[in-house]
């Protein structure tokens, strides 16, 4: 079964990526995503809304030629599909 959800992009932070020992490796992009809740019934986020009312993501984005591919307020559709 592969499962579609529809996100909005919440906030897109820019900061520097630690190196886990208290220092700064780079510059990175923090996504924080949140899914929307759709109860119209031509929505295909429907049935993800309907059974996952409430979701949230956080991405951090170390790749340079993905920083700006995501935009605050702006809509992302996410596919699930399941591995062996």
């Amino acid at each position: 079964m592969i499962i579609q959800a529809r996100f909005f992009v919440e906030s897109v932070k820019r900061t520097g990526h630690p190196d886990g020992k208290g220092g700064v490796l780079g510059v990175c992009e923090i996504v924080t995503l949140r899914a929307i809740y759709s109860s119209g019934p031509d929505d295909p986020n429907r049935s993800f809304a309907e059974a996952t009312p409430q979701a949230y993501m956080e991405m951090t984005i170390t790749n340079r030629e993905v920083f700006g591919a995501f935009e605050p307020g702006k809509l992302y559709d996410l596919l699930f599909t399941p591995k062996e």
